[in-house]
């Protein structure tokens, strides 16, 4: 089992990771720069499709489009959930 590091710790080494790079970075990049630092695991499967999605994003020219064609890709029933996250509404609900 790997040991856990306090949440204070890893935002730390987020953040250095992030002004020592300069600009920015996609959490992949920040991911294969801490996993080379020590053993890392997603904590869970929908925070994995949330990083590669972002990772897919920075490879398109389009972002506009790119989320666009997304969007119309959806059910209803997801681009409903979307909206209520985008107005701050719970996520349950």
């Amino acid at each position: 089992m790997r040991e856990r590091l306090p949440m204070g710790e890893l935002e730390a080494s987020v953040m250095d990771v992030l002004w020592t790079r300069g600009g920015w970075s996609t959490p992949g990049e920040v991911h294969d720069v801490l996993g080379a630092r020590r053993p890392l695991a997603y904590t869970s499967r929908e925070e994995h499709a949330a990083l590669r999605m972002g990772e897919m994003l920075t490879g398109v020219a389009d972002r506009p489009a790119a989320l666009s064609a997304f969007l119309r890709s959806l059910p209803a029933d997801d681009r409903a959930q979307l909206r209520r996250l985008l107005k701050g509404k719970d996520a349950e609900s």
